[in-house]
């Protein structure tokens, strides 16, 4: 072992690659797992990725379902809920609730839906209704309001 060692997780890697042989890139997947998976510590993966580790596809999988298991845990098997015993949850500085992507997406395709009426003839409350009048048959249940909404929405985008 060369150099000094600044983290207690650089010093497990080194000693896994002098001890085993095996490349320092596996040795800090192995210790990133082991810190995540025995006491829910991300310090060594987001140390080591934002120094420009590249993690395995195992260290994914269970940064993936630490998440799922904060979020959504019937998202998960058995197995993997069982295999990871901490989840990782998103915090931030914002209050109250965090902006919900789907329905960003949601709105954009019930404001293109509206686009595309009024482009093919349709005055505006027209084209608003008869989108609010299909979408319930492909599982979006949203009011006449919102589907005004998205499309004033996306005429200020786009």
């Amino acid at each position: 072992m060369s150099g000094e060692i600044p983290t207690a997780w650089d010093a497990e890697a080194q000693a896994l690659h002098d001890e085993s042989g095996e490349p320092l890139n596996v040795t800090r997947d192995r210790v990133i797992l082991r810190w995540l998976i025995n006491s829910g510590d991300t310090r060594p993966f987001y140390s080591w990725v934002l120094n420009g580790h590249t993690a395995s596809s195992e260290v994914i999988l269970v940064v993936a379902a630490m998440t799922a298991r904060a979020d959504s845990p019937n998202a998960l098997s058995s197995e993997l809920l069982n295999a990871v015993p901490y989840g990782l949850k998103i915090t931030g500085k914002r209050r109250g609730d965090r902006s919900n992507p789907e329905i960003d997406i949601r709105n954009y395709f019930i404001g293109r839906r509206v686009a595309e009426q009024i482009a093919n003839g349709s005055k505006y409350d027209v084209a608003c209704l008869t989108v609010h009048e299909i979408l319930p048959s492909m599982g979006v249940n949203v009011t006449l309001q919102t589907v005004r909404d998205a499309y004033d929405e996306r005429v200020k985008k786009y």
